[in-house]
C-alpha cells in the first residue's frame, strides 16, 4: 500500500508524486485503481490524472531516477518566475517584473510546495498553468494578439486537468477569453 502524506489537521492527502510512481511500477493505470474501494480512502479517484501520469511518464523516460523526479517541482517554480519576468516583457518595466519575481519567491508556501511538505502535490502545476494562462491572456488584451489568446486558452484548459479546483480556473479563464473575443 502506498504511503500517505498528512495534511495539517491530520486528514490523509494524496501525493501525486507517489501515485505517479505507483502507476509507473504498475506499467499504466490498472483497472483496480478505479474499482477497488481501498484506493478511495487516499487516492482521490475523482481527481484528474494529468499530474500522476506526467510523473509516471517522466519515470519511464528518465529510467526511474528519484532525483530527477524531485526536481520537477523546483522546475515548475522556475517556470513561474520565468513566466512573470519574460512573459510580461514589453508590457511592464524590468523593475516591476523583477519585483514580481521576488514577491513570488518570498511566498513561504511556495517553498513548502517546491522543497518541503507538499512536493509532489498538484497545487503548483495548477498555479503554473493559471499563471501562464493569465500572462498570455494579458498579452492578448494589451497587444491584440489572437494567438496569445489561444495559448491562454490552452493553459487554462490544462489547469482543468490538474485538480478539481482547476475546472473553475479553466471555466473562468476560457469564459473571459470568449467574452473578450
Amino acid at each position: 500500500m502506498q504511503p500517505v502524506h498528512r495534511w495539517r489537521g491530520g486528514t490523509p492527502g494524496p501525493s501525486w508524486f507517489l501515485k505517479g510512481r505507483a502507476l509507473h511500477q504498475a506499467g499504466g493505470v490498472p483497472f483496480e485503481f478505479f474499482s477497488d474501494p481501498r484506493f478511495a480512502a487516499y487516492a482521490h479517484l475523482d481527481y484528474p490524472l494529468l499530474v500522476p501520469l506526467t510523473v509516471a511518464g517522466t519515470y519511464a523516460w528518465t529510467g526511474d531516477i528519484e532525483t530527477v523526479m524531485k526536481a520537477w517541482w523546483p522546475l515548475l517554480a522556475g517556470a513561474c518566475c520565468a513566466g512573470l519576468f519574460w512573459g510580461l516583457q514589453g508590457l511592464a518595466p524590468a523593475a516591476v517584473r523583477l519585483a514580481g519575481v521576488l514577491l513570488l519567491l518570498g511566498i513561504p508556501e511556495l517553498a513548502r510546495h517546491v522543497l518541503g511538505d507538499y512536493n509532489g502535490y498538484a497545487d503548483l502545476p495548477l498555479a503554473t498553468f493559471a499563471l501562464f494562462g493569465a500572462v498570455f491572456f494579458y498579452r492578448s488584451l494589451r497587444n491584440d494578439e489572437p494567438r496569445a489568446a489561444l495559448v491562454a486558452a490552452l493553459f487554462f484548459g490544462l489547469a482543468g486537468f490538474t485538480k478539481n479546483e482547476g475546472l473553475v480556473i479553466a471555466a473562468a479563464g476560457c469564459g473571459l477569453i470568449l467574452a473578450h473575443g
